[in-house]
């Protein structure tokens, strides 16, 4: 690892500023002010001095007054004269897994300055990238006056480790030639190999593959990849001769399949497995397979099965079997600490948000019964069980008015009612009517159903034979959706706004303080109890709300005494946890009443995130009514 170069002479400064600028799209003065520590006059003498040395590489220094600062030109020829730079602007995630590797293998403190020329940032922008560090992966740094150095001890850095390779080493399967069988194959980034050694891995596998067939074992990947991950690493840092502290592992038995592994490890690679690594490895084993199951509360499935019952609100023996199936080896991850990856964790956050509210509910339940915290990851997993169980037993949806105008006689008429009965749900038809009836009074409905040619102004027409065949019925279906999204969704929304509930352009910007803000706001009118804030900055501690720029908090729906949506809305932004800011929060005081409403006011949600010329005009209203008017004439593609 390189020492970094604190060299600020002029020529060295120079230099620095160029490649930042070469990191970076476009830059203003503040970034640069706060980048270097200098005023925006001296900044402004070295831009002076970059444009000079950059004019022979055929690259020139744009200044646009009060606005932005890059480069154009030749880059590349620029950048391979500068030893260091990158050939394209760093992502946030692979600058701190840099930031990550260097601080694991930093041999003396780093000054924060230091470290933020290091890697081409602000010293607000590292700050950032540490504090993501600290909450991920659990990193503890110590600060002197020497600067900040990692603070984990051994049994904490191979936990970092094997979270940061699971969640950036690829798998796929592959068939052996020989044997015919598939086995796994993983692909370590080359960042990682330092710290996981595929040839020592493979090793492993095999190891695995021995150890499972003794004990007859089938395990599924949230038990096999730990414990692969965990043996990889610490194979490793044995060799290395970096030993987890005999202080850092409780007393623990070893079991005999335990025993059994270790032997044929250290015959694979030849060395004895001191004590406390075997007893490190016990926890794993455990996780690895339900025979060896240290925890007694949870051995039978019946028992969990029970307690669910007791905690879920609705429920089939489907969704009992599935959750106590999934739950058993998740309480023991999470009793031990163990990660579990989910790739599409923030994809079932978003697509099925009523689901993701039931199990942050239930993980609530869990953490106060088992004593056993959750990751956000897990979370989903549960999500996934809980909607597969409300798409098999759906609310009833609004019903959507339907007339059908026939001219064929009323025969034909009931017919063709008869055919929309049977076909699609969850529409009313207030009657049928010949077109001369029609003509003479229409009724007010969400649709008209009509076999002649029709044109009305301002409601949907659809054109039908008498028989109505397959494709008008999917029309139908899909014209009765979208009524239902566009009328019934926007009329349920903004049933819940009151102008005593909203706060417009807050000038707070941390997200504890907005969350008692506004719950103050609904106690105060009688919507929620005083325990609501504690209950939603509980469940933020479970997972982030945060979607985009916009938050979704909520607590318990006992602590809703009437329903409603609080909203805050700052233009200078609240930091809602390490990764950025929102500028539009929604605090959620929903209970029972709006059980059947819920998935539809979720679908609102959404339209209103990724419609973002609603959400400026939102955040530059000036007081509540000029919001509610806002969402009143609002035209969202929900």
């Amino acid at each position: 690892m390189s020492i970094l170069n604190t060299d600020n002479s002029s020529t060295n400064l120079t230099i620095k500023i160029t490649k930042y600028l070469l990191s970076k799209s476009v830059v203003h003065y503040v970034d640069l002010m706060e980048y270097t520590n200098l005023s925006r006059k001296t900044i402004s003498k070295y831009l002076d001095r970059v444009e000079k040395m950059i004019a022979e590489y055929d690259v020139t220094l744009v200044r646009k007054r009060g606005a932005v600062i890059y480069l154009t030109g030749s880059l590349d020829r620029l950048r391979s004269s500068l030893p260091g730079c990158d050939a394209a602007e760093q992502s946030d995630d692979s600058r701190r897994i840099d930031l990550l590797s260097f601080l694991l293998e930093l041999k003396q403190p780093s000054l924060l300055d230091d470290l933020a020329q290091h890697f081409f940032v602000s010293r607000s922008t590292l700050e950032r990238d540490l504090n993501y560090l600290k909450e991920h992966f659990g990193v503890q740094l110590k600060k002197t006056q020497q600067g900040i150095s990692l603070n984990n001890d051994e049994l904490e850095v191979r936990q970092i480790l094997s979270k940061l390779t699971q969640e950036n080493w690829n798998q796929s399967l592959t068939e052996n030639k020989k044997t015919g069988h598939l086995v796994q194959d993983f692909q370590i980034p080359d960042f990682l190999r330092e710290y996981v050694d595929p040839q020592i891995l493979s090793v492993v596998q095999n190891v695995l593959v021995e150890f499972s067939q003794k004990y007859n074992i089938r395990a599924n990947e949230y038990q096999y990849e730990p414990l692969l991950v965990h043996i990889a690493i610490s194979m490793k840092r044995i060799s290395e001769k970096k030993y987890i502290d005999q202080k850092e592992i409780f007393d623990l038995t070893i079991s005999p399949a335990t025993q059994y592994l270790i032997t044929l490890l250290e015959q694979k690679f030849k060395f004895t497995i001191p004590l406390a690594e075997a007893k490190y490895l016990e926890l794993y084993v455990a996780v690895f397979n339900d025979n060896f199951d240290s925890f007694s509360n949870l051995q039978v499935v019946g028992e969990l099965t029970l307690w669910l019952k007791q905690n879920l609100s609705a429920y089939d023996d489907e969704l009992l079997r599935n959750l106590a199936t999934h739950l058993v080896p998740a309480l023991k991850r999470g009793k031990m600490g163990f990660a579990v990856k989910n790739l599409y964790a923030s994809e079932i956050k978003e697509k099925f948000p009523t689901a993701f509210d039931q199990a942050l509910d239930l993980t609530l339940a869990i953490q106060q019964h088992f004593k056993v915290v959750l990751p956000e990851n897990e979370i989903a997993y549960m999500a996934l069980h809980l909607e597969l169980f409300n798409k098999r037993h759906p609310h009833q949806a609004n019903e959507v008015t339907l007339v059908i105008v026939c001219s064929s006689g009323y025969g034909t008429a009931q017919l063709l009612r008869q055919r929309v009965i049977e076909s699609v749900k969850d529409v009313t038809i207030v009657g049928t009517m010949s077109v001369s009836d029609f003509m003479e009074k229409a009724p007010v409905t969400d649709i008209v159903l009509s076999t002649v040619p029709l044109k009305m102004a301002k409601t949907r027409v659809l054109q039908v034979s008498p028989f109505l065949n397959e494709t008008e019925v999917e029309l139908l279906k899909k014209v009765c959706d979208e009524v239902r999204k566009r009328e019934y969704i926007h009329a349920e929304f903004m049933e819940l706004l009151r102008p005593e509930c909203i706060i417009a352009d807050s000038e707070l910007t941390d997200k504890n303080a907005v969350i008692q803000k506004l719950t103050k706001r609904l106690y105060q009118h009688g919507y929620v109890d005083q325990k609501m804030a504690d209950s939603a900055l509980e469940r933020e501690k479970l997972a982030t709300t945060k979607l985009g720029k916009i938050a979704i908090p909520h607590g318990g729906i006992e602590h809703v005494l009437k329903p409603t949506l609080g909203i805050l809305t700052s233009q200078a932004g609240v930091k809602w946890n390490h990764d950025g800011q929102v500028n539009l929060v929604f605090f959620i005081a929903f209970n029972q009443q709006l059980e059947s409403q819920m998935d539809d006011i979720y679908a609102y949600f959404y339209s209103l995130i990724k419609n973002q010329e609603i959400i400026d005009q939102l955040v530059h209203a000036s007081s509540s009514e000029a919001i509610i008017t806002l969402l009143e004439n609002s035209e969202l593609d929900v």
